[in-house]
């Protein structure tokens, strides 16, 4: 308000060339209103203003200072729908949005200190394979082996394909590598497990114990390895694709994640085969039921515990650690079993129509006594394409009619929520300084001629301008007099 009064007191010289009214224009949103007010003997009425703070220096250098401002600019920050003001009371001025420069530095602290929960999520899938496996030793090392594939895709990354950029996106590849590795190795344990049944040794058993194991591994690598190949290869093949986008980040993310698939696919059938095999031998030792039973307990049963099958005697004299053990093992096995009802009967009855009947298919009773008057299979046949078919309409009607897919409409690349000062002032306020029109100023557009557009920087780097080329030209011919006239007059008949 200050800065008003005093308005009649701007020198001579910024008033020429509406140099008032482009300053204006980059403080508020109503340009020329200062102007067009002091002609007229009145004070401009501004409903939005911008204060700019003069920091110049090394952007980084700045960013401490910066942080605990933006601690305190919170404290007045107006929201959405805002119930504070900048000075508090009935003043009527609130802070809308700011912008200190710090965005990218706040996101990427916010990116470490939420590591935290990656971290988190890594401990528990450990926790998983281990209730999964039963074996710690070939869980910690099937851990290993997928963060190997990690540093073997970045090796080839960096010095077999020479990649001049590892942006940060290539971080997030640990995820998908830990959830795709781990599926890897259930399918590969469990393939193990039925080789067992499978595999019956030669010779009323006389068969030599290498050869036994050396089967069993045949086995489980030509069912494991055939699935897992194919369910690796079409997922690097997927993150492979990206590489044909213009996005640098996005390819050589999509560069990298595909590497290090294959690299774990290639760790999964050496490396661990090797280990459980290696463990399968110091633990159970030669064939016998002993073995059989150790090996049951070392890799988990195959399929359910039997009804009439007793429970493992308890030692009377067990200390707190065992008794400890033996529970979370009960506990465990108690999940297992659920988990195996689940896949074995429910998911059975429901798709084939015995759940509606209330029958169970594993009592083995007669199929045609539980119809009672009426087809299961229809039964079920409509209760899915009910149930289906009204989520596809539903999946239709949010991507094509409400709210509908829709394109980006922000030239800003949004990293906080819609209310952050942040993303309101780049999302918001800041197009409007940006559109703002100044009338009566001159804009010059500059066309350059005699240029080469051929672009040969390094599409895998950022960092890569490239060379400009030029082409000889010669101005004063009559075909190059003639093309400048024909563009001078289409240019001058514009609208703008």
């Amino acid at each position: 308000a200050k800065v008003l009064e005093c308005s009649s007191e701007i020198p001579t010289k910024c008033l020429r060339g509406d140099g008032a009214g482009v300053l204006d224009t980059l403080l508020s949103l109503l340009p020329f209103e200062t102007t067009e007010a002091l002609k007229e003997g009145r004070k401009p009425v501004i409903n939005m203003a911008r204060i700019m703070v003069p920091v110049t220096g090394n952007q980084r250098a700045h960013s401490d200072w910066k942080k605990d401002l933006m601690t305190e600019l919170d404290k007045m920050y107006f929201f959405s729908n805002g119930k504070k003001a900048l000075g508090g009371g009935d003043t009527g001025v609130g802070l809308m949005a700011y912008n200190l420069g710090i965005k990218q530095d706040l996101f990427a602290g916010f990116i470490m200190g939420d590591l935290n929960y990656a971290i988190a999520a890594c401990v528990l899938v450990l926790i998983i394979m281990w209730w999964y496996t039963k074996s710690l030793k070939v869980t910690v090392f099937a851990f290993l082996e997928i963060l190997s594939s990690l540093g073997l895709g970045f090796f080839f990354y960096c010095t077999l394909f020479k990649m001049p950029h590892f942006p940060f996106m290539n971080v997030t590849t640990i995820f998908l590598a830990i959830g795709i590795g781990a599926d890897d190795v259930f399918v590969y344990v469990d393939s193990w497990r039925y080789s067992r049944k499978e595999i019956k040794r030669r010779d009323e058993g006389r068969e030599p114990e290498t050869e036994w194991r050396a089967r069993r591994l045949e086995y489980s690598l030509r069912h494991a390895g055939m699935s897992t190949f194919i369910t690796s290869f079409t997922t690097s093949a997927a993150f492979c694709a990206n590489t044909t986008t213009k996005i640098i980040s996005v390819k050589c993310f999509g560069l990298y994640a595909g590497i290090v698939i294959l690299c774990d696919y290639a760790l999964m059938i050496t490396f661990l085969p090797a280990v459980v095999l290696y463990y399968d031998n110091s633990v159970c030792g030669s064939h016998s039921k002993e073995t059989e039973e150790t090996e049951s307990r070392s890799f988990g049963s195959i399929g359910r515990r039997s009804e009439g099958e007793d429970e493992e005697p308890q030692p009377e004299d067990e200390t707190k650690i065992q008794l400890a053990r033996r529970k979370l093992a009960k506990l465990a096995d108690m999940s297992r079993r659920l988990l195996d009802s689940f896949f074995q009967d429910f998911i059975p009855a429901l798709l084939l129509g015995d759940f509606f009947t209330c029958e169970n298919r594993s009592k083995g009773e007669d199929r045609k006594k539980s119809m009672e008057g009426y087809n299961r299979e229809w039964l079920s046949a409509i209760f899915w394409v009910i149930a289906l078919g009204s989520i596809g309409s539903y999946c239709i009607n949010v991507s094509f009619v409400s709210p509908g897919l829709t394109l980006p409409s922000s030239a800003a690349f949004q990293l906080f929520y819609d209310t952050h000062p942040f993303e309101k002032w780049d999302m918001e306020y800041a197009p409007m300084y940006t559109t703002a029109s100044v009338a009566g100023v001159k804009y010059y557009i500059q066309w350059w001629f005699g240029i080469d557009g051929t672009d040969d920087s390094d599409s895998w780097d950022p960092m890569s301008a490239g060379t400009t080329r030029t082409y000889p030209m010669d101005i004063y011919e009559k075909e190059s007099q003639t093309f400048f006239w024909d563009f001078y007059n289409e240019v001058k008949g514009q609208s703008w």
